[in-house]
């Protein structure tokens, strides 16, 4: 698991950065679980949050994320 703060996202195309290193995620298929631990969308991770992370172990460049916990 990696954690770390969000610098930005981006809707289109579906990106995030964290310590600037440009991540992507797919929309229809990334998990994000909110504070209080109950499932949250994509548009709850903002600049600024901090958050814990996954990646897709499917992915071979290691870049797509699969969850986000936001902390």
């Amino acid at each position: 698991m990696h954690r770390g703060s969000v610098e930005a996202v981006k809707a289109n195309p579906a990106t995030l950065q964290v310590y600037g290193k440009k991540l992507t995620f797919d929309p229809q298929r990334v998990k994000v679980f909110g504070k209080d631990g109950k499932s949250a969308n994509i548009y709850a991770v903002r600049a600024g949050s901090k958050v814990r992370f996954t990646m897709d172990p499917s992915d071979t460049s290691h870049r797509r994320v699969a969850v986000i916990y936001i902390d």
